[in-house]
């Protein structure tokens, strides 16, 4: 049984999506309210450990890789928020990826420009249940089904 787990997250909120053995299994989301940026992030650290590592328990996470914004403090917390996934994937010897949009766009999607509105109607074609979930879901969804395909494909040649 293999457990991935696709992250899609900034320094607000944090999305993550289960695939048990290739099968969609759970989705936790999480946002923080707190004004203050460190605190905020800190919060964010607490529910990726608590939720994502104790609770999901993958074995490999595909992180979406940060995109370039133009505003520094947003690219910086950004970059803290990813760095704090990596930190505790490594504390806790959970094997990481990190993985571009335009990447798993183009594997999962077939387009690595796809909108907002492509992606969701990719997983909803899927899983319709997940209509009213917010869209870093949907992108957390096809960062975790981008996991699995990774993985299968090293395991078939292995």
């Amino acid at each position: 049984m293999i457990r991935i787990v696709g992250i899609d997250l900034d320094s607000k909120k944090i999305a993550a999506v289960l695939f048990v053995d290739g099968e969609f299994n759970q989705l936790l989301f999480f946002q923080s309210k707190n004004k203050n940026t460190d605190e905020r992030l800190f919060e964010l650290y607490k529910y990726f450990e608590s939720m994502v590592i104790k609770h999901l328990k993958p074995d490999k996470v595909f992180i979406e890789d940060s995109i370039y914004v133009a505003n520094f403090k947003t690219s910086k917390a950004l970059s803290e928020s990813i760095g704090n996934v990596k930190l505790l994937c490594r504390l806790n010897q959970i094997p990481f990826e990190l993985v571009s949009n335009k990447t798993w766009k183009k594997e999962i999607i077939g387009n690595g420009n796809a909108s907002k509105a492509d992606i969701k109607k990719f997983v909803l074609e899927q899983k319709p249940d997940l209509i009213d979930e917010p869209q870093d879901i949907f992108d957390s969804f096809c960062v975790a089904k981008f996991g699995v395909r990774n993985e299968l494909n090293r395991q078939t040649f292995v």
